[in-house]
C-alpha cells in the first residue's frame, strides 16, 4: 500500500498570504502531488504571483482548481499602481 499524497485540497479554508506562499514553494519543488484545490479562498495578488511560479516549475499537476478564487490589491492601492 503506498502512502505517498497525490491529491490535496484547501478549498474554503481561508489560507490567504499565510498559505498561497507555502503551497507556491510546495509545488516548486515537488514531483509527486497530482492534483489541489484552492477554490474559495482570497489571495493577495503578490502571494498569487508566487503560487503561479510554483506552479511553472511543478512538473507533476494535472489537475488545479480555483473556482471562486478571490485575488486582490492589498490597500493602500497606491503603492500598487504607479
Amino acid at each position: 500500500m503506498s502512502t505517498t499524497l497525490r491529491s490535496i485540497n484547501f478549498a474554503f479554508n481561508g489560507f490567504a498570504k499565510e498559505g498561497a506562499i507555502p503551497v507556491g514553494e510546495c509545488l516548486a519543488n515537488n514531483n509527486i502531488l497530482t492534483e489541489i484545490d484552492i477554490s474559495g479562498n482570497r489571495i493577495p495578488v503578490r502571494s498569487a504571483a508566487l503560487l503561479a511560479r510554483g506552479l511553472e516549475l511543478n512538473e507533476s499537476l494535472l489537475t488545479f482548481r480555483v473556482n471562486y478564487l478571490y485575488v486582490y490589491v492589498p490597500l493602500p492601492i497606491d503603492r500598487w499602481v504607479k
